[in-house]
């Protein structure tokens, strides 16, 4: 393979994808979360899909893109719920926590970002620091 053309692909699929979340990776898999909240592992080397998880349905889709920290998969839909589905790594993932933060932000398209072994939201009007430590 030349990395030209036809040649320089390993597989194609055009029935997955999202309009803006961009796909998470990790040990061989990216995961790619749908306008409308399915979450997809795919298997890098195949094409094929590994599992999915069906988020609960919303009028709000996601805009963000997913953050893998741990064995887990953080992700946030613009009505600012983070939703985290793990462990990643077993053949069969769920949704473990919903965590909402309610400041009626419905517009929340900004990816969650790490920092310090917390994580940083930032709404339209907010950023929000979150934190496991009391």
């Amino acid at each position: 393979m030349d990395g030209k053309g036809k040649d320089a692909i390993l597989w194609f699929r055009n029935d997955i994808g999202a309009d803006v979340p961009t796909p998470a990776a990790m040990d061989g898999k990216f995961f790619i979360c749908g306008d409308k909240g399915v979450v997809t592992a795919i298997d890098a080397q195949t094409g094929k899909n590994v599992w999915q998880v069906e988020l609960p349905r919303s009028r709000h889709a996601f805009s963000s893109s997913p953050l893998i920290a741990g064995d887990h998969l953080y992700l946030t839909r613009e009505d600012a719920i983070t939703f985290v589905v793990g462990p990643i790594s077993s053949a069969d993932p769920k949704l473990v926590a919903t965590n909402e933060i309610n400041d009626g932000a419905l517009d929340t398209v900004a990816s969650l970002a790490p920092i310090n072994g917390d994580l940083l939201l930032r709404t339209r009007d907010s950023l929000y620091r979150l934190s496991d430590s009391k």
